[in-house]
């Protein structure tokens, strides 16, 4: 079993991007990411197989709404994400029996078929799923759309030379892999995201120590420490005008989600989740919230939740037993995100969407024997 340290230090690394839970002895601390076998991956011309995918029934869910921002928050344990409908029988091909009409896009995401994660991406029109990369254990990570949702950046440890993971960017009309090549250290990089603007990218990175979040040009030129702090930095997200960035930090002993602007300046914290960690946040397309993952040191059970961009209104979304994260926004009202209730399972995507009467109406994506994580939409 991996100690809360593992679990929150797998959040900022490889393992992090993708799963989040574990048991032991309590530690809030992030560290630098655990050692990883090395491995040299490249792209193989053969496209892994399809995975089978299927919708199941929709859960009606009413959460707990919480208005006040200081001291811990109590998520209600009585709320069941459980669908009472049984799976249905496997289908011999990789698309989903129904798909939400008014959804488009794609959402990409990690899964493992084979073992060994990969990048796919699912389209909403079509429900067609389509390999991205064929790549050698450790596998890859992490995706993030560019602005256009012609290419995915992700991490991985393919083509280097040590247990370090990179990034990389690949072009979906085909293609290898190719390294985006940060010009200073050459420690590990995570989590990327590309700007409104299409320019830079924002990640966290090990390069110094401990992790910081850096901002680089798309090409990985003009790299720049960001946070600066001997604490540990990470998951950090752009707003929609591109001028502020959101990130966790452990400055204050727990993961707490602070807010600065784009170069740096005006760092705040903007909730404090006291006795919880909160990680991964995301800015509503809209730019009125924040999405994110929460969980008490000891409790195997991740929830997720949102706030309103100025850290007020904290609003717990899923509650009851099992791990809910990783999660992203597809629409200002619609939500994917990975999870699973027993270490038994796997871990699959869910659509959460929450209508204007209030509560929320989960709907199981995938179905199926691979783990599906790391969901992101795009174009």
């Amino acid at each position: 079993m991996q100690t809360s340290t593992s679990r929150i230090t797998a959040a900022l690394a490889l393992a992090g991007a993708l799963a989040l839970g574990a048991c032991g002895t309590p530690s809030p601390t992030l560290v630098a990411p655990p050692q990883t076998p090395s491995a040299v991956a490249t792209l193989a011309n053969a496209s892994t197989p399809s995975p089978t995918l299927h919708v199941l029934a929709t859960v009606q869910v009413n959460p707990v709404r919480a208005t006040s921002t200081a001291g811990p928050a109590t998520i209600a344990p009585n709320l069941s994400l459980t669908s009472p409908i049984p799976p249905p029988e496997k289908r011999d091909e990789g698309v989903p029996r129904a798909l939400p009409q008014n959804l488009a896009g794609r959402i990409a995401f990690t899964y493992d078929p084979t073992g060994v994660y990969q990048l796919g991406v699912l389209d909403l029109a079509t429900g067609k799923v389509s390999a991205v990369t064929n790549a050698q254990k450790p596998g890859d990570a992490e995706p993030a759309w560019s602005n256009d949702g012609k290419r995915l950046f992700f991490n991985s440890a393919r083509s280097t030379t040590g247990d370090d993971l990179r990034l990389f960017v690949v072009d979906l009309d085909g293609g290898q892999p190719k390294p985006v090549n940060i010009t200073q250290g050459a420690r590990s990089q995570f989590s990327p995201q590309m700007s409104p603007d299409g320019t830079r990218l924002v990640f966290h990175t090990n390069r110094d120590g401990n992790m910081d979040v850096y901002a680089a040009s798309v090409d990985g030129s003009s790299a720049v420490n960001l946070t600066k702090h001997p604490s540990n930095d990470g998951t950090p997200s752009w707003s929609p005008d591109g001028r502020k960035i959101v990130f966790s930090s452990d400055r204050t002993g727990t993961l707490q989600i602070y807010e600065m602007n784009a170069d740096g300046s005006g760092l705040r914290l903007l909730f404090n989740h006291e006795g919880w960690s909160d990680i991964r946040p995301r800015y509503s397309p809209d730019g009125r919230h924040i999405l994110f993952g929460t969980q008490q040191p000891f409790d195997r059970d991740s929830q997720i939740a949102t706030i309103n961009s100025d850290g007020s209104g904290f609003l717990p979304l899923t509650a009851g037993p099992g791990e809910h994260i990783q999660a992203t926004w597809i629409d200002d009202k619609t939500i994917v995100y990975s999870g699973r209730q027993t270490d038994l399972e796997k871990y699959q995507l869910n659509l959460l969407r929450m209508p204007d009467e209030g509560g929320v109406v989960i709907s199981p994506l995938t179905f199926g024997d691979a783990n599906y994580r790391n969901p992101t939409w795009g174009k």
